[in-house]
This record gives structure tokens, sequence and C-alpha cells, in this order.
């Protein structure tokens, strides 16, 4: 975008407080993004869940990415997010196993073929990222 297009209709230059502001606004936006990257390095669409914080009058939102393809995910860092909500929110780990079942899309997770406990349901899911066959590799 051209600060410039926005003016031609008017014929007027804009201001350098415009050109200033502007400037400003798109480092705050880049500096927003790249923080944003930091703590969540998934890839698509993200959930949020709040919680509010026991005996104190505040809620605390937190996101995580759904994954629709765990080979494109740091799995482990999504699986650390996903513990600090399930702790936040005080999950049992039967809504933790439905909140993870809506949370991983991948087609290739089976989580019907899966024991329903969430450390079986974890250990899985880190068989298909790691295969045993690429273990040859590291």
């Amino acid at each position: 975008y051209n600060i410039l297009e926005g003016f031609l209709g008017s014929r007027k230059l804009p201001s350098r407080h415009f050109i200033f502001e502007f400037k400003r606004s798109e480092e705050e936006r880049t500096r927003k993004l790249l923080i944003d990257l930091r703590h969540d390095n998934s890839p698509g669409e993200q959930i949020e869940f709040e919680t509010i914080v026991e005996k104190m009058n505040f809620k605390i939102k937190r996101k995580i990415s759904l994954i629709r393809d765990i080979k494109n995910v740091d799995i482990m860092l999504w699986f650390t997010h996903f513990e600090t909500i399930q702790k936040s929110c005080n999950w049992n780990e039967e809504e933790s196993l439905i909140a993870l079942k809506n949370l991983i899309l991948d087609p290739k997770v089976k989580f019907d073929l899966i024991k329903n406990d969430l450390i079986n349901t974890k250990r899985e899911i880190l068989k298909l990222k790691f295969p045993s066959k690429d273990s040859n590799n590291f």
C-alpha cells in the first residue's frame, strides 16, 4: 500500500504527522506479529481458551493452534502449550482428551484406535510425528 494512493483523490499530500503515525503503526503490527510467532510456530487457525484466576478478579486468555498435519508442527512445543491450558482450565483427563481430539484434526491420528487415556494418546501422536524408522536419521 502506497501512502500517496490514499490521498490521490483529494490531491493533497499526506502530512508528516500522518506518515509518522502510519510508519509507527506498521512497526507495531510487525512487532506484534513477531511476538505472536515466537509464542507459537504452528500454522493455521487458533482456538482461544479463557480461564478465571482463582481468588482474583480477572481472566486469562490462552491460544493454541489447531493441528491439521502433525508433520508441520513443533509437537513438543504444542504439547507444552496444551498442558499449560489444561492446567489453567483445570481439566480432568476426560475433558483433556475431548479437547485434544478437537484440536488435532490430522486424519492420520486415529483416536478411535488409541486407548482412551491421555498418556497413551500423546504417545501415539509422538510415534506418528517421530516414526521409529526415522530414528536412524538422528
